[in-house]
């Protein structure tokens, strides 16, 4: 995976990591393997995350540099710390099913570089082999079996992956061109795909504006232009544009300042803050828009209206979450980032009086479940969860055990309510 907000060369090249869990103790920042990334704000063995709402995993102190990220879905991850930068990187993950593979450093620099991978028995799943240049990194998959694949990296001298090639026959690959934003960041202009496509991206000289910040900004995407290499008529471009205000996910134009103490600043603005753009599919011939999306945004970047427009017709998405007005986002309740009503309407801008619009309702817990959703059509369906203490009938007997990890994630009953009828019951 490439970003272009990551500076660092964890050994795949600048920009480019495996998306591992990795927690850093000398900022308190834990980043997810599911993307998302954390400020831990508490201390102790289970440390306070504030900015964490969902009860979708748990993270661990466990001292002498070792701690632990335990994930609803049954996955869990130990982290280890080492290097001179002491981040905790993956040693081990195991999975609910039981399997477990243990991952190898080397180090590198003031941090480490990811050599192997193994599984439970010992056998061989990933090697990490650099060329003494550091101009090539070579992943062997299953190495020394019969379903052993090679994958290549290839890098400059400024370790900037120029391409990668693909186990086949053709040695097909991707090809990579990049540029330097204002501030030395790299970001990615150009793909060349293993079949003859090429994707250029240009980025708007007007970039995204940092609050209260003045001369730091952050590129963004002007066009993204497709070109699948088999006709003319196939290309696709994609146009990008921005509000005037310039409002953005930063929290520009806001009455926050900008703080890098990991915490999400935008989380401090004002409850009428929103922010949004305009996606539209243009038609190169006629140089106009085909279809236009555009999205707004809330101030915790929750998505409130989607509108797409082609030629004469309107779908417009409308999403209301489990937010309370006026209330900081730590006392918000833990599945305000979820939907509580999503409501789709169309409708035509020739006549916009005449409209159909079809709304669902859902209700959560404070894990994520879902515990009653009315669809469209009238029919509830209502969900129970077991505890995670576990559960017993009259009699004693085990209905469902404790939750080792104390997550309620076991379905105990679904039941689908007919929608009301003046016909009466079914």
């Amino acid at each position: 995976r490439f970003s272009p907000l990551n500076p660092t060369d964890s050994g795949f090249g600048l920009g480019w990591d495996l998306q591992l869990s990795q927690y850093n103790p000398a900022n308190q920042i834990l980043s997810l393997s599911t993307g998302e990334t954390f400020k831990v704000t508490g201390s102790g063995g289970q440390p306070d995350i504030r900015e964490k709402k969902l009860d979708s995993f748990h993270f661990f102190n466990d001292g002498g540099g070792f701690y632990r990220v335990v994930h609803k879905s049954g996955l869990e991850e130990i982290l280890r710390e080492g290097g001179a930068d002491r981040i905790a990187l993956p040693c081990q993950m195991r999975t609910a099913q039981g399997h477990v593979v243990t991952l190898y450093y080397d180090i590198e620099g003031r941090g480490r570089r990811l050599v192997a991978i193994d599984n439970a028995d010992g056998s061989a799943l990933l090697r990490l082999e650099q060329a003494e240049a550091r101009d090539q990194l070579f992943l062997r998959l299953h190495p020394g079996t019969l379903y052993e694949a090679l994958f290549t990296l290839q890098m400059g001298t400024n370790r900037w992956v120029t391409r990668i090639e693909l186990p086949t026959e053709e040695k097909a690959s991707w090809r990579f061109c990049y540029d330097l934003q204002p501030d030395g960041g790299l970001r990615i202009k150009r793909v060349e795909t293993p079949v003859g496509g090429v994707e250029t991206i240009t980025y708007a000289q007007i970039p995204h504006y940092f609050p209260g910040a003045e001369g730091r900004t952050l590129a963004r995407v002007d066009t993204h232009h497709n070109d699948p290499g088999t006709e003319p008529e196939a290309i696709v471009v994609t146009r990008y544009s921005y509000p005037a205000d310039h409002h953005n996910f930063l929290g520009y134009g806001s009455d926050v300042v900008w703080r890098d103490d990991g915490l999400d600043n935008l989380y401090r603005a004002s409850d009428s803050y929103v922010y949004s753009s305009i996606e539209s599919l243009w038609d190169v011939n006629s140089d106009t828009a085909i279809r236009s999306i555009s999205r707004t945004f809330n101030r915790f970047h929750l998505m409130t209206v989607e509108e797409t427009t082609q030629n004469d017709n309107v779908l417009r998405n409308d999403t209301l979450y489990h937010l309370q007005p006026d209330t900081e986002f730590e006392h918000q309740p833990a599945y305000c980032q979820l939907p509580e009503t999503a409501s789709q309407t169309w409708y035509s801008k020739s006549n916009p009086a005449h409209k159909r619009t079809e709304t669902v309702t859902t209700t959560y817990d404070d894990f994520g479940n879902l515990l009653v959703q009315v669809n469209a059509t009238g029919v509830t369906e209502t969900s129970t969860w077991y505890k995670a203490e576990g559960e017993k009938d009259e009699n004693s007997n085990v209905l469902c055990p404790r939750d080792p990890q104390g997550f309620v994630r076991s379905l105990k009953s679904m039941t689908v309510t007919p929608a009301p009828s003046e016909y009466g019951a079914a």
